[in-house]
């Protein structure tokens, strides 16, 4: 079945009560939070992000039985049709560090029409909430977002995704190329990322790391969309070797190194 827009803006509101929920739960435990599942090269999970994770499959289910939920922990994705996608911390190692940068992530997903049709992304530690669904745009704490209208990429500011030992050569060579082109490079994590691009406060966002899975990308992604930026490197609900995601003046514009350039294209 379908959803149309009024459904998702009540679905997405209901979405931000329960990451408003969750996320405070997580702030109020993160000086006391422990790693209890290492999931192998540096990565874990904390017993927190265990504890959101069942908070918000079971506040997710009280709101909506319609829907099954597909999460980062337990890792079971739905054979098919409309399914909820959650991160119930994003940034993992920022929250478990104590720093500000993590978020509690929720989208809805539907693989019929391999399209996210709505997202929430909560930063608890700086109380700011992005919030889009299809058609409806992008909001940071109630308020219309966009893009910033930057339009040289000598002169971006770009939010990374740095490259890692599971990068292509592909991914190597164009991040030296990026480098090199651009104003200023930060890196921080993904949600942090797609939010700040979809409301100006960065011009572009670069993944290099070849390792981004749906829990981390569906709700900023959707936000980021929603807000007016343009995207390549995602289709089919697949993040490719390198995702870009721009303001939209800078869709056809390339990165160079030593006088050889690198030129990349957007999907609408």
């Amino acid at each position: 079945f379908m959803l149309d827009r009024n459904q998702l803006k009540i679905l997405t509101s209901q979405v931000e009560h329960i990451v408003q929920e969750v996320g405070f739960y997580a702030l109020e435990k993160q000086r006391q939070a422990k790693i209890s599942v290492d999931k192998g090269k540096g990565d874990y999970a904390t017993d927190v992000d265990i504890e959101c994770e069942r908070q918000i499959v079971q506040l997710l289910k009280l709101q909506d039985k319609r829907f099954p939920v597909y999460t980062e922990e337990e890792n079971i994705k739905p054979d098919d049709g409309i399914y909820w996608v959650v991160d119930p911390i994003d940034g993992t190692k920022n929250y478990f560090k104590g720093l500000a940068l993590w978020s509690v992530n929720i989208a809805l997903y539907d693989s019929e029409s391999k399209a996210i049709v709505l997202g929430v992304v909560f930063f608890p530690k700086l109380g700011e909430i992005f919030s889009a669904y299809k058609g409806g745009g992008a909001k940071l704490n109630g308020y219309d977002i966009k893009p910033s209208s930057t339009m040289k990429l000598s002169d971006a500011f770009v939010y990374t995704e740095l490259p890692n030992a599971d990068s292509t050569d592909e991914a190597m060579l164009e991040f030296n190329n990026l480098i090199r082109s651009t104003r200023r490079i930060r890196g921080w994590g993904i949600a942090a990322a797609l939010c700040y691009t979809a409301n100006g406060a960065f011009d572009a966002h670069f993944d290099f790391s070849g390792t981004t899975k749906p829990f981390d990308i569906y709700a900023p992604l959707i936000i980021a969309q929603e807000a007016g930026c343009r995207v390549s490197g995602f289709s089919d609900g697949r993040v490719g070797t390198i995702l870009k995601v721009t303001n939209p003046v800078l869709n056809s514009q390339s990165f160079s190194t030593n006088g050889q350039y690198s030129f990349w294209g957007y999907l609408l």
